[in-house]
């Protein structure tokens, strides 16, 4: 144990030599580093494409795991709740033809507001 803090200290000494003989450039490179460390560390976290491709195989592995289990969750609905099928019945073009020739049935949907206020005023009245 006695060793250990000896080495610890020898190395800080060393350290703090070494630090101390540095020339004014390296300096101030080292400071122009800090105060850019310091200023992104201030900042909120973005993260970007080239974040998520550094995760690693860790990350990764668990990206694409998330990827699986999003994609067979979206099969298992679309099969558990199918979508609804109306069933539409098709009007022939001659059925089509025949309603537009049909004169009364024009007159009707001309005359439509006036039955809507004949209807409104019976069941007021």
């Amino acid at each position: 144990m006695r060793s250990d803090e000896a080495f610890l200290s020898e190395v800080k000494q060393q350290l703090q030599k070494s630090s101390d003989e540095l020339d004014e450039l390296t300096l101030a490179k080292l400071g122009a580093v800090r105060r850019r460390a310091v200023e992104a560390a201030s900042r909120p976290a973005v993260f970007r494409l080239g974040n998520v491709l550094s995760l690693g195989r860790g990350g990764m592995a668990i990206l694409m795991l998330a990827g699986v289990l999003l994609i067979a969750s979206v099969v298992l609905l679309k099969t558990a709740y199918p979508p609804v099928q109306q069933q539409l019945q098709p009007i022939t073009l001659l059925e089509d033809m025949e309603l537009l020739g049909a004169a009364e049935e024009l007159e009707f949907y001309q005359e439509l507001d006036f039955y809507l206020w004949v209807a409104d005023e019976q069941d007021s009245g």
